[in-house]
């Protein structure tokens, strides 16, 4: 689950039960790590374990404290000019094991256009500081071919599109097919 920002979000989501959480925004190492704390239980972290919370039935701490650590999936997103000047640092922190470039922050960050050169450079280092410490790269992509650019450097987290770009596409086709039933006269038969 996405969360809005660090913090207790992080402990809320995966005590509800989600799987994973995906934090935005991360722009050193000391937020990383921090991300990774709130994820894990102790020994790992400082997540606070207490009944009903965070799928624990009950049964032998011990146990679920670690299938609950060795199993909880801990991605960031590096979306700024800052995350990016970070990336080799925040990427070799311990227990991240996603990266997702946000492209549109990054852009905007960078002072420069979704797709650009510089643009692609960026997300590029941002790829290869990922696979350099055996974290998954991964990206928010506006289009199949940002996918198959992003998938040829070597990135294997792909979120294509997006809800309100799905909605605005079909609410623009179903527009069209409305307006092409219109007569000459410019009435709806």
């Amino acid at each position: 689950m996405r969360v809005p920002e660090t913090g207790s979000y992080v402990s809320r989501v995966l005590d509800a039960g989600a799987a994973g959480v995906l934090v935005p925004r991360i722009e050193t190492a000391a937020d990383a790590a921090d991300v990774v704390a709130r994820a894990r239980y102790a020994p790992d972290g400082y997540r606070g374990l207490g009944p009903g919370r965070g799928g624990w039935k009950g049964g032998p701490i011990p146990e679920h404290l670690v299938a609950s650590n060795a199993g909880v999936l801990v991605a960031i997103q590096i979306e700024t000019r800052r995350g990016l000047d970070n990336a080799d640092a925040i990427l070799a922190v311990p227990g991240i094991d996603a990266v997702v470039i946000g492209p549109a922050d990054l852009a905007a960050s960078l002072g420069v256009a979704m797709g650009s050169d510089e643009h692609a450079a960026a997300s590029d280092r941002i790829v290869e500081a990922a696979l350099a410490n055996d974290v998954a790269p991964g990206a928010f992509c506006m289009s199949v071919a940002d996918a198959e650019r992003l998938t040829a450097r070597g990135a294997r987290l792909l979120i294509v599109g997006g809800d309100g770009l799905f909605l605005a596409k079909a609410s623009a086709e179903a527009w069209s097919a409305a307006e092409s039933l219109k007569t000459s006269a410019g009435a709806v038969r």
